[in-house]
């Protein structure tokens, strides 16, 4: 097989990250599968490769690289020449084919840094891209994600359509209730912390082929995101990709997601309400998410503020929760709720006991 020969990289030599602050380090995480390793999946991971290292970081950047059991390990490209050999560059393999969400999965537990990214291997970011992402990030330290516009080209990088999305948490849930998928997956910009307390990308078979829809439908409920209204993210359209090849159980599971969000109904009221439960509880807006998804998730019995009370049972529409007597020896405050965040204890005379059932 004859391979395109090695070119050279945009940001070649930039000291990516230098002099930059602590705490803002971004994990891209690119996952890969190449069945023959032929010249033009090659050339697109290495353009793919080239315009995550184009962009301005905030911080120190990693790009995780797993090979998700392709017949010839993609690292081999490395050693001979054909893939990029750099310093940001981490080649991690799964043994066998495990598929996206594995694979996902495992980069998540391997990531260093506090913000993920993702890129597929045929897809390209565009210049400015991750400034844009951070600035906003910057701006509003209650923001857990940060997505963009998306242009769907071919392989050649001819334009077949353009996605631009409202931003604003009340439009992205709308849309994620009215359309589908709110972000383009590959344009994401999140926290690391709130991926793992969400679990990651879920295994459940039944939103098999519609993992990022789900996530994001969860993420959504509780978390306060951002839409970038640019083009700032290239998808190649494939017949090899997951719309392509599970396209019938992708709509399946697309559908239950949004059976879900419709029994719901939060899209309108939530945002607003996450801003009143937070000044409540005297903590920011990612605080009072936290705790609503501990308190969603795991139910434990909870001394909370009375005054939260009416607004928690917007906020978790699909649990019923009960005032019980403040003597409840397992109950648990804020700071219990916030464990591994910030800890933020109320006076026990302002609190209510609350027990949180299916």
């Amino acid at each position: 097989m004859t391979m395109k020969e090695p070119q050279a990289m945009s940001g070649q030599g930039k000291a990516i990250g230098a002099g930059t602050e602590p705490g803002m380090g971004t994990s891209v995480l690119l996952p890969v599968f190449m069945r023959g390793a032929s010249v033009t999946e090659v050339a697109l991971l290495d353009r793919a490769i080239a315009s995550v290292l184009e962009q301005d970081y905030p911080g120190p950047l990693e790009i995780l690289v797993i090979d998700d059991g392709s017949p010839m390990p993609v690292a081999d490209l490395v050693r001979s020449g054909h893939l990029p050999h750099r310093p940001e560059i981490r080649w991690e393999r799964n043994e066998r084919n495990s598929g996206l969400v594995h694979t996902l999965n495992r980069g998540l537990a391997l990531a260093s840094h506090p913000y993920i990214a993702r890129m597929d291997g045929d897809d390209r970011w565009c210049l400015g891209k991750i400034a844009r992402q951070f600035e906003r990030l910057h701006a509003d330290p209650d923001l857990t994600i940060v997505a963009t516009g998306m242009t769907i080209v071919d392989a050649e990088g001819r334009t077949l359509d353009t996605h631009l999305r409202k931003d604003g948490w009340g439009e992205i849930m709308r849309f994620s209730l009215e359309v589908g998928c709110p972000f383009p997956h590959g344009s994401v910009v999140a926290r690391r912390d709130v991926y793992r307390l969400l679990g990651g990308y879920p295994h459940d078979p039944a939103f098999s082929h519609c993992e990022d829809y789900t996530l994001w439908s969860l993420w959504l409920r509780f978390f306060k995101p951002a839409m970038v209204e640019e083009l700032l993210f290239d998808y190649t359209a494939s017949s090899g990709s997951v719309s392509g090849l599970h396209s019938a159980q992708q709509r399946r599971a697309s559908g239950a997601v949004n059976l879900r969000l419709r029994r719901q109904n939060l899209q309108g009221t939530l945002p607003a309400d996450m801003e009143r439960l937070a000044a409540l509880l005297g903590l920011s807006v990612f605080e009072a998410g936290v705790a609503c998804y501990r308190l969603w998730r795991h139910r434990p019995v909870a001394r909370l503020p009375a005054a939260a009370l009416p607004v928690l049972r917007r906020i978790l529409v699909d649990r019923d929760l009960e005032a019980i007597g403040n003597d409840h020896p397992e109950a648990v405050g804020i700071d219990r709720l916030l464990a591994g965040f910030r800890s933020a204890p109320l006076p026990p005379d302002r609190t209510v006991t609350v027990a949180v059932h299916p």
